[in-house]
C-alpha cells in the first residue's frame, strides 16, 4: 500500500522537515510505502521593510557570514539525503490538474491547518484527491483554538471527507468537533514517534561540537514576539545555573541585550544534536519543546499569556507531566537549581509515544 503525505516539508524550518523525516521513517517502519508529496507551498507574504533596515539586516548578515544561506543549504541536503519525495513536484495549479494517486491520502503534521499560513488553499485537506479517496489526519494542528468565515465553512466542507482525524493540539479538538461533529484524539508530533535511540544516527550526522554544560537558547518569534520578557527569563536561567549560553542564530537585538554565543547555520542533524547534549533548554518553538521532552532535557517553554490558544507548548508539556516547564513570558521567574523540576516524567512520554504509534497504526490498516 503506498501512502501520499501532504506536509510543510519545504518550508525554511527545522522542525517541520523533522517532523516530516519523522513520520515517513514511521510508516514505512509499518510496512508501507510512504511518499512526501512534493508541494511548493507559495512562501508566506513577508511585511515590507524600510531600505535602511533592509540594510541594516544586509549588513548583520554579512558579519554573521549569511547564516540563513548556510541554513537553507543544510536543510536542502537533509532534505535530499533523508526524504522520499513524489518525482514530480507540484503547484497548486497542477496538484488540481493531474493530482497524484495514492492507496491512502495522508495529511501529516505541523500547521497544516492554520488559516494564517494556508488561507484558502485547502491542499494540505487533501482537497485535490479523486472523490472517495481514504483520507486520515496524523496530528494536524491549526496552532489555534478559533477559526473564523471564510476558512471555517471551507475548512468544514473539506475535513468531513476524511475518515480518522487526530490533532497535536487539545484546541484542535474542539475546533474539529464544530466542523465535522466528530470527537477526535490527540496524538504526539511525529518527531516524537521516534525514540532517542532512533534519533541518534541524525545526533550522528552532525559534525557539531560544544564544549559540555550549556544553556541552549532557541527562539523563533514567528508565532509572537515574546521580548523582552524572554530576556529575563534567560537571564535567571544563567544566573541559577552559572552555564554560557549559546542561541540559534541571533538577531541584533538578542546579540546586543545579552551575551550569547551565536551558533550560525545551524540544521536540522545540528539541530538535534545540540538540543540532546543540552544541559538546559529556553524556547519558544514547539519542536525545541519535543526534542527537549525526547532527550529529556530539562526546559522552559515561553508561551503567550492565552494558553487555550496556541496551546502547543502547553498540550505537549501537560502529556508528559512537565506543567512546570511551561511560562507566559511577561510573567516573573525564579528559576530553581534543581533541574529536574523542568524534566518530563519518562514513563508518560513513552505512553504517549506508544498510544500514538497505535492510533496511527489502526489508521493505516483500516485505510482510515
Amino acid at each position: 500500500m503506498k501512502i501520499g503525505i501532504m506536509t510543510m516539508h519545504r518550508v525554511q524550518n527545522i522542525g517541520s522537515v523533522l517532523q516530516a523525516y519523522a513520520l515517513q521513517r514511521k510508516i514505512e517502519q509499518f510496512g508501507y510505502t510512504a511518499e512526501l508529496i512534493d508541494y511548493i507551498f507559495p512562501p508566506i507574504k513577508k511585511d515590507p521593510h524600510s531600505a535602511i533596515r533592509d540594510a541594516f539586516n544586509f549588513g548583520w548578515n554579512v558579519i554573521q557570514g549569511f547564516p540563513n544561506k548556510k541554513k537553507q543549504q543544510k536543510l536542502d541536503a537533509f532534505r535530499k539525503e533523508y526524504l522520499c519525495c513524489s518525482k514530480q513536484s507540484y503547484t497548486r495549479e497542477r496538484l488540481l490538474a493531474d493530482p497524484p494517486i495514492y492507496d491512502v491520502y495522508c495529511t501529516g503534521s505541523d500547521q497544516v491547518w492554520n488559516p494564517i499560513h494556508v488561507g484558502l488553499d485547502c491542499s494540505f485537506m487533501m482537497d485535490f484527491a479523486p472523490v472517495g479517496a481514504p483520507r486520515i489526519a496524523y496530528a494536524s494542528s491549526f496552532a489555534t483554538k478559533e477559526v473564523g468565515e471564510p476558512f471555517f465553512s471551507l475548512y468544514a466542507k473539506h475535513l468531513k471527507k476524511y475518515k480518522h482525524i487526530t490533532v497535536r493540539e487539545q484546541s484542535g479538538v474542539s475546533v474539529v468537533k464544530k466542523m465535522t461533529g466528530k470527537n477526535v484524539s490527540v496524538t504526539c508530533d511525529p518527531t516524537l514517534l521516534l525514540s532517542a535511540d532512533e534519533w541518534q544516527p541524525i545526533v550522528d550526522a552532525s559534525d557539531m561540537n560544544l564544549p559540555q554544560g550549556y544553556i541552549l537558547v532557541y527562539l523563533l518569534r514567528y508565532m509572537f514576539d515574546p521580548r523582552p520578557g524572554f530576556y529575563n527569563i534567560v537571564e535567571s536561567v544563567r544566573r541559577a545555573l552559572q552555564l554560557p549560553v549559546y542561541q540559534c542564530n541571533p538577531c541584533p537585538a538578542d546579540s546586543f541585550v545579552f551575551k550569547v554565543k551565536a551558533l550560525n547555520g545551524v540544521g536540522p542533524a545540528d539541530f538535534v544534536s545540540i538540543v540532546k547534549n543540552a544541559s538546559f533548554i529556553i524556547t519558544d518553538s514547539f519542536h525545541g519543546a519535543a526534542f527537549a521532552t525526547i532527550f529529556n532535557v530539562p526546559m522552559i517553554g515561553v508561551v503567550k499569556d492565552d494558553l487555550n490558544g496556541d496551546g502547543r507548548i502547553a498540550t505537549l508539556r501537560a502529556k508528559v507531566g512537565g506543567e512546570n516547564s511551561v511560562v507566559c513570558h511577561n510573567k516573573p521567574l525564579k528559576i530553581s537549581p534543581d533541574v529536574s523540576l523542568y524534566r518530563n516524567d519518562s514513563k508518560k512520554a513513552s505512553d504517549l509515544r506508544l498510544s500514538s504509534l497505535e492510533e496511527l497504526r489502526k489508521m493505516l490498516i483500516n485505510k482510515g
